[in-house]
């Protein structure tokens, strides 16, 4: 089982023949040849690579889709503002630094 027999893809040649695309007939005779010669643990590894390239670029959309239909119909729950922590800085000047942080702090809070 060293090679594969792709002759049906030469059926797909002869089609194109009939449409004088010689660009297309070009391609093709390579490209079949190219997959012809393959062995077939070749042909599975490019293969599987395929399938793992199709399902991604798939299921991916298909994830992130159930997820916002999951998030319309099921929102969030957050917790209310009693039970919630609020987290809160305290800023302490340094020695004579107390000037530059109250002038970055109406900076940073404008």
């Amino acid at each position: 089982m060293d090679k594969l027999d792709f002759s049906f893809f030469f059926e797909v040649v002869n089609m194109v023949v009939a449409t004088k695309n010689t660009d297309v007939l070009s391609f093709l005779n390579g490209y079949f040849a190219w997959v012809n010669s393959l062995t077939f643990w070749q042909f599975i590894g490019i293969i599987s690579f395929v399938f793992v390239d199709l399902f991604r670029n798939v299921g991916k959309p298909i994830v992130l889709a159930i997820h916002q239909l999951v998030i319309k119909v099921r929102p969030l729950q957050f917790q209310s503002i009693e039970n919630a922590q609020i987290k809160i800085s305290i800023l302490i000047p340094a020695h004579n630094e107390g000037a530059s942080i109250k002038k970055d702090n109406r900076i940073h809070t404008r």
